[in-house]
Order: structure tokens, then C-alpha cells, then sequence
């Protein structure tokens, strides 16, 4: 993972949208357009979005260890091997730069190779289904991405594909919150990682492990929610499609209770007023 951003207090969501529809009219006529969905069209695809949910998981679950393995023997490594730690501090290189770039390199594996991959094979037949752009949430600022959500919104084939990759992010924002480690050094200044905290006080190792198992948890408790609010959203959809299927028991249902409460939040979701 709606009411629109305000720029300014004078442009509205229904303008902003308009301008993006506007803004994105080249990149849909090259693609074959945004794909509008009837709603039972919307279910089918939601079906394959819940499937990509749950193996997205289990992707952030598996890489997990091998990525704590990979940074505990990089820490273990620089306290004990005096030649490899003195190949940092005070000279060119940083060791939290280089913990960093590991943590950039094991969240790549999975965001940017085996997501796709998967995602390749589940949708092979019918990418009409994936929106065209995700949503993005900081975990330093708790803010979701609200520029990004809203190309979402205009470029989704349905409003309920929306909803669920807004639910998604507003459980990042509920994880965020509740965390003590917030890693403000993503925002430090600078070319490069060295360039950026040369001569300053860095993240300890530590914090690097912290905000690594924070980042994968709430990964897995996202993708774990989203695809519950998706099969709710395949519930409703049922009423129209398959009325024979159609339950409204599944709601009461203690397992869909932090769903229900996602799912009503996207539905409510009010961009911030523009700075």
C-alpha cells in the first residue's frame, strides 16, 4: 500500500489525479494502456495477487538467516581480525558502509530478482493484473510514499488491487511506529556512503542487525495481511460474480480481524496536507 494529496489548498485530488492521468497518458499508450477490470475480472486477478502476496513472504522469511549469517560473520570478523579492522576506521573505508551495503545487497536479492521472478511465473498469462507502480513507506519517517500511492490509485486496474497495496503499506506504518530503532541515517547527505559519514559517528553494528530483522518482519507481517485483505475483497466481489460462494460469516472470522481492520483504514485513507 482514497482522498488525494492537496499540493496547495487549491488543488484537489480529483485535479491532482487528473494531471497524473494526464502525466501518465504516454507511458499507457505505450503499454498497452492501464487495463480497466469488471469486477469479476478484478476478483480473478485479486485471486493471483493474494497467491504473489503469500510467496513474497515466504521470500522475506527464507532470506532472512542467510542475511543475519552474512552481517554476524562480517562483525564477528572485524572484531577479531585486527588487519581486516584496521582497514576501515580513520582510513578509506567505513565498516558501517560496508555492513550497509550488504544490507542493500541481500534486500536486492529479494525486492529486485526473485519478487519479479515470481511474479513472471504467477501472472505469465495476465499481467494486467499488477499496477503499474507499488507503494513505498519510510521507515525513518513512518510516511508513506504519498506520490507514489496515488500513481497507484490512477494506474491500478481496479480499486480493490488499490486498496489491498495500500493496506500493505499502512501496516508498515503500524509496524514503524512501534519500533525504537528508526535509521535516520538514511538521510545523511553526501556522493556516497563513505562521503556521507566520513568523520562522523556511524550506526553501531548492532543497529545494522536490528534494522535488518525489523525491516524483514514487517515484511512478513505486510504480505501476511495483504493477502487477507485480499481474500476479503475476493469475498465481496463474490456477491456480484458467484453469489452461490458468497459469505458474509468470513469477516466475523477471528483469523480476518486485523484484515478487516487494514482493509477499513485503506478504505478511509486520507493523503496529508501538502507541506
Amino acid at each position: 500500500m482514497l482522498s488525494g494529496r492537496r499540493r496547495t489548498g487549491l488543488v484537489t485530488r480529483g485535479l491532482w489525479a487528473f494531471l497524473l492521468c494526464l502525466l501518465l497518458a504516454p507511458l499507457a499508450r505505450a503499454d498497452d494502456e492501464v487495463a480497466s477490470l469488471t469486477p469479476c475480472e478484478c476478483r480473478d486477478c485479486l485471486k493471483l495477487l493474494k497467491l504473489s502476496a503469500q510467496a513474497e513472504g515466504k521470500l522475506y522469511q527464507d532470506r532472512l538467516p542467510l542475511a543475519l549469517k552474512t552481517l554476524n560473520e562480517s562483525i564477528a570478523r572485524y572484531k577479531t581480525d585486527q588487519a581486516y579492522r584496521e582497514s576501515f576506521d580513520g582510513k578509506t573505508k567505513i565498516f558501517f558502509c560496508e555492513l550497509w551495503g550488504t544490507v542493500e545487497d541481500e534486500l536486492g536479492v529479494v525486492r529486485d530478482y526473485q519478487i519479479p521472478q515470481e511474479q513472471k511465473k504467477l501472472f505469465a498469462n495476465d499481467m494486467r493484473c499488477l499496477p503499474k507502480i507499488g507503494g513505498s513507506t519510510d521507515p525513518a519517517t513512518c510516511e508513506i510514499d504519498s506520490d507514489m500511492m496515488l500513481i497507484n490509485e490512477v494506474t491500478s486496474p481496479c480499486q480493490q488491487i488499490h486498496l489491498a497495496v495500500l493496506a500493505h503499506e499502512l501496516v508498515h506504518v503500524k509496524d514503524c511506529q512501534g519500533q525504537k530503532l528508526k535509521p535516520t541515517w538514511k538521510n545523511q547527505a553526501g556522493g556516497s556512503c563513505r562521503e556521507a559519514f566520513a568523520g562522523k559517528s556511524t550506526p553501531t553494528p548492532e543497529q545494522v542487525v536490528q534494522f535488518v530483522q525489523q525491516t524483514f518482519d514487517t515484511e512478513l507481517h505486510a504480505h501476511k495481511v495483504e493477502s487477507e485483505v485480499e481474500a476479503l475483497l475476493i469475498n465481496e466481489l463474490n456477491k456480484q460474480c458467484s453469489p452461490n460462494d458468497y459469505s458474509t460469516r468470513m469477516t466475523k472470522r477471528p483469523k480476518y480481524q486485523e484484515a478487516v481492520t487494514f482493509l477499513q483504514r485503506a478504505r478511509n485513507y486520507t493523503y496529508p496536507a501538502g507541506k
